[in-house]
């Protein structure tokens, strides 16, 4: 069951059906009013934290926590109750590899766009909140398109509001003929669209405040075995080793990203090394299939031989 301020009505019917909790805290409940764009800022006394009856029922109620980073399970043990570490692991988040896989099949929507055989799609799938920070992406692009000149730039966005926001930066920044802007992308098309990219990007600036944590989607980019530069930043993009299967380039560090993309345009064949050994790691540590036998791993080493555990 996924934490809610719901969830401690339903734990009183899990103890009365003898059933075993397994807890996943997307988010704890009282991590809410710090973690938003106007406050962001990590509690400097336990005292200001004000911990939910809900969150504290649910926990209690849990036979296993399990939460995506080590930032939130930090938080449950410094700010809810240091006891709950002997429950809890962190199961970073994975990705369906048999969806996402490398093919020969890309989007059609692509092809009214008109691309070159020569061209270099650039690709980012994201739903360009602030911390994704249009500007400096569009100025890392900028500088990227001074240099190759046949550079393409794919925006795959997800919100009505943000797609005019990119069509107006992408204009502010005299990107309007290099850029193609794809909005609410079916999931099921997703693969075939990043499959169309040559370079992938995840790019997040969280401009000194805490970061988001675990992204998705550069797992999913892993997994197609492209290429792909991301920023090195709290755990966002936990997955990538720099130089092995992606690039990582320092945050705020715009030269950096644009000599990572200048480089993979220009070397067709370091794109193929680093999406290979990506899609090799995504198969043998990323699936969520490992991410689901983590959790049976964790639970089978905590019970007795005679106890059976029902997971919810």
């Amino acid at each position: 069951m996924r934490s809610s301020y719901n969830g401690g009505a339903i734990t009183n019917i899990l103890q009365d059906k003898n059933l075993n909790l397994v807890l996943e805290v997307n988010k704890p409940l009282s991590m809410g009013p710090f973690n938003n764009k106007d406050t962001l800022d990590w509690p400097e006394d336990r005292r200001l934290v004000k911990v939910p009856v809900a969150e504290i029922k649910q926990y209690d109620a849990a036979t296993l926590i399990t939460v995506d980073s080590t930032l939130r399970a930090n938080w449950i043990t410094e700010f809810v109750d240091s006891n709950y570490h002997e429950k809890m692991i962190v199961n970073y988040n994975g990705v369906n590899t048999k969806m996402f896989q490398p093919s020969l099949s890309k989007n059609d929507i692509l092809d009214e766009f008109m691309l070159a055989d020569d061209d270099i799609l650039v690709g980012m799938a994201s739903s360009f909140r602030w911390y994704n920070d249009i500007d400096e992406l569009c100025k890392i692009y900028s500088k990227a398109l001074a240099q190759i000149g046949n550079l393409k730039f794919l925006f795959i966005v997800g919100n009505k509001e943000k797609e005019l926001e990119l069509q107006i930066k992408t204009n502010e920044y005299s990107l309007k003929d290099s850029t193609i802007i794809l909005y609410q992308v079916p999931f099921s098309q997703m693969p075939s669209t990043l499959n169309s990219c040559d370079i992938l990007v995840s790019h997040f600036n969280f401009h000194g405040k805490w970061p988001h944590n675990c992204s998705i989607k550069h797992l999913e980019y892993l997994s197609m075995g492209k290429a792909t530069i991301a920023t090195n930043v709290g755990e966002v993009n936990f997955a990538i080793t720099d130089g092995v299967d992606g690039f990582l380039c320092e945050q705020g560090n715009i030269d950096d990203f644009v000599d990572k993309i200048v480089e993979l345009a220009k070397k067709p064949e370091l794109r193929k090394k680093l999406g290979k050994a990506a899609r090799q790691k995504a198969e043998k540590e990323l699936d969520w299939s490992l991410n689901v036998q983590n959790i049976l791993n964790h639970l089978n080493q905590n019970s007795s031989s005679s106890v059976t555990h029902k997971i919810l």
